[in-house]
């Protein structure tokens, strides 16, 4: 705020409209039957008071007329949206964030990938290029793929909570379809579909739920590119996953492969500015945590916008990320997140908007060491 004292800051305002009757019926029962206001009040009762509430607050209500400022309106949960004078970085992530929220109760798993304890996944050199413009030489590293006793261990015991999990979901799921409380994850019309598809798949799933444990189930899947995370996730059943640069470990350039003391010592005087500013500071022909946020703005986008169960395998730099952004706590102080091996975060959406944290962790004993490259 001190930076921009006496500078033009841009205001873009944002309209939500609902003019759905289903879909104000059930966020209208939402709100009475989470609200201390309505305690012990008969829902029909509270349905009244708080149907005559938003009659006063539509008389004195004003919608957005004036085209000459910049604003953005959703109608009946993004199922429509209206853009006036959207330009640059708003058009590329506030548009496509307010497409993808949504109201659904999916779940969110978030884990690192299956340890390596045999050192087999170490970094080794792949070859070495020279710069022409800096004469310095510039190491391109790659990774061998293969979990010991200890990394397929967890990988099993995560297909099998995962195929739990997910299952447990999509029958809850089905018993609400059933009960006709299908959940209004966008309105009518919205540009992610119904859940036609979802329920075809939940009762295919009926029938195949005493078949071998090689049976796929409903859950996206989105992995980083490196070959561990990829093979933490394939499983006998060959469930598809989408592989995504965006989720690979924190760039540490000329310093990859090296440990943190091994970096104090190469470059104590780059060190020291680390550890003054840990969350700017960029590693050299590298990144900062700021510049790797800033690349999974994406995955938030992604991860909001599934309907159905989603698991993220990555590293932990990127994992502290995603948990402070679902924690909604501060970006800067998201590399003290402690993130164990073998640990699965689970995200569910609570009322009003912020999301319960369970862990769930599926090695209790462990002798796994963490690579220095992980991250």
């Amino acid at each position: 705020e001190v930076k921009r004292a006496g500078k033009p800051t841009g205001v873009v305002f944002i309209e939500s409209i609902c003019d759905d009757p289903d879909l104000l019926r059930e966020n209208l029962v939402t709100k009475v039957t989470t609200s201390p206001d309505y305690e012990g009040v008969p829902l029909e009762e509270a349905m009244e008071d708080i149907t005559n509430r938003c009659k006063k607050y539509e008389e004195a209500y004003e919608t957005i007329e004036n085209d000459d400022v910049s604003y953005i309106k959703v109608f009946n949960l993004s199922s429509k949206l209206m853009v006036n004078h959207i330009y640059g970085m708003l058009a590329k992530t506030i548009v496509p964030a307010l497409m993808s929220w949504n109201i659904g109760t999916r779940p969110i798993y978030l884990c690192r990938p299956a340890a390596d304890t045999s050192g087999a996944l170490k970094w080794q050199p792949k070859q070495a290029k020279k710069s022409r413009r800096n004469n310095r030489q510039t190491l391109v590293l790659c990774k061998k793929a293969s979990l010991d006793v200890t990394g397929e261990s967890f990988k099993n015991k995560l297909y099998h909570f995962m195929k739990k999990e997910c299952l447990e979901f999509s029958e809850r799921r089905k018993n609400d379809m059933v009960l006709g409380k299908n959940e209004p994850a966008r309105g009518s019309g919205g540009g992610f579909g119904d859940l036609s598809s979802l329920s075809k798949s939940i009762f295919q799933l009926d029938e195949d739920k005493d078949k071998d444990d090689s049976e796929a189930f409903p859950c996206n899947i989105a992995t980083s590119t490196t070959p561990r995370a990829c093979e933490t996730v394939a499983w006998k059943c060959g469930m598809p996953s989408k592989i995504f640069s965006n989720l690979n470990p924190l760039d540490k350039g000329a310093f990859m492969a090296l440990s943190t003391e091994e970096i104090a010592k190469k470059d104590p005087q780059w060190y020291e500015r680390y550890l003054a500013d840990p969350f700017y500071t960029r590693f050299p022909g590298g990144e900062s945590q700021a510049d790797l946020i800033q690349r999974l703005e994406q995955i938030a986008i992604y991860l909001e916008q599934q309907v159905e169960p989603v698991l993220v395998v990555s590293h932990t730099n990127v994992m502290q990320a995603l948990v402070a952004y679902f924690r909604n706590s501060p970006a800067e102080t998201c590399m003290d997140i402690d993130l164990p091996l073998n640990t699965v975060f689970k995200f569910v959406p609570a009322k009003g908007g912020a999301w319960q944290e369970t862990k769930h962790c599926l090695i209790q004993k462990r002798a796994t060491l963490e690579s220095v490259d992980e991250n």
